[in-house]
């Protein structure tokens, strides 16, 4: 895989058919794939519940034989889905940066997130503070970085964890060393046996 450490918009997919080539996902029954040697994969997740007005996030590291690395669930401020699905990159990134993972590729089931992130939005945008704040890592001294888009039946275990944050207080952000109960199940579902 080539150094795609960026902020360009030229250097970055914004077609679904695009992430999902970034992905190495050729359609949708590819499932959740390993990534190449010497690549970690970060598969993060939104979660909003209006009748509960909770917003959280949940993401997961895995090795380039699938193992669990490290994962984390985090209590938002109310917001929206877009911006949870936003700011679950930004954690993302934040928390691979500060556990030394410098060779990344980050999944998102939310195009419109993924989108956001890789574009940038203009200063009057109505996301344009959760969007820089995720961006502001990109130009970070990676070795090399990718935010891709995954189909949500392949990013169950960063669903668990985000819905995991509903029962904490806004902002915190619990860390799990080994899976979490409800996640052990969905480690090898959805898992093709492919690297990309």
């Amino acid at each position: 895989m080539g150094n795609t450490k960026s902020t360009s918009s030229d250097t970055f997919s914004n077609s679904n058919s695009q992430f999902l080539a970034s992905a190495g996902v050729s359609d949708s029954t590819a499932g959740w794939r390993f990534p190449e040697k010497g690549w970690i994969k970060c598969n993060v997740d939104g979660s909003f519940l209006s009748e509960k007005r909770s917003t959280g996030c949940g993401g997961v590291y895995r090795d380039e034989q699938g193992n669990w690395l490290y994962g984390f669930s985090k209590k938002l401020v109310y917001s929206d889905l877009t911006t949870a699905e936003i700011e679950a990159i930004y954690t993302g990134l934040k928390v691979a940066w500060e556990r030394g993972y410098k060779k990344i590729i980050l999944e998102s089931d939310s195009t419109a997130a993924v989108d956001l992130v890789n574009k940038g939005v203009s200063s009057g945008h109505s996301l344009a503070e959760p969007v820089n704040q995720a961006r502001e890592y990109l130009n970070k001294d990676w070795k090399e970085i990718k935010i891709v888009y995954l189909p949500r039946d392949y990013n169950k275990v960063a669903d668990k964890l985000a819905a995991l944050s509903h029962e904490f207080q806004v902002g915190v952000l619990r860390e799990y060393v080994d899976p979490p109960q409800p996640c052990i199940y969905y480690l090898s579902d959805g898992v093709s046996g492919k690297r990309g």
